[in-house]
């Protein structure tokens, strides 16, 4: 976009390492471990408050809606 320009061009850097990594096993945790902690700032009001329905109340209904949630998620 050019926006802001790095002195150093990382370009082949980024896609050397996404096409070496990307594929492993390894890789694709790492890369869902970084997804999570995107993940985890969006959902989380929704994840609390099901979770607190499901202790105060703690009816089945309740525990299916939050585990329905977290499969989702």
């Amino acid at each position: 976009m050019g926006i802001l320009k790095s002195p150093v061009a990382l370009d082949n850097y980024f896609q050397n390492s996404t096409r070496k990594y990307a594929g492993t096993l390894g890789g694709i945790f790492f890369l869902g471990i970084l997804f999570s902690f995107v993940k985890v700032l969006c959902t989380a009001p929704m994840l609390l408050v099901l979770l607190n329905k499901t202790i105060t109340s703690g009816t089945a209904n309740n525990l299916i809606l939050l585990l329905a949630f977290s499969d989702g998620v």
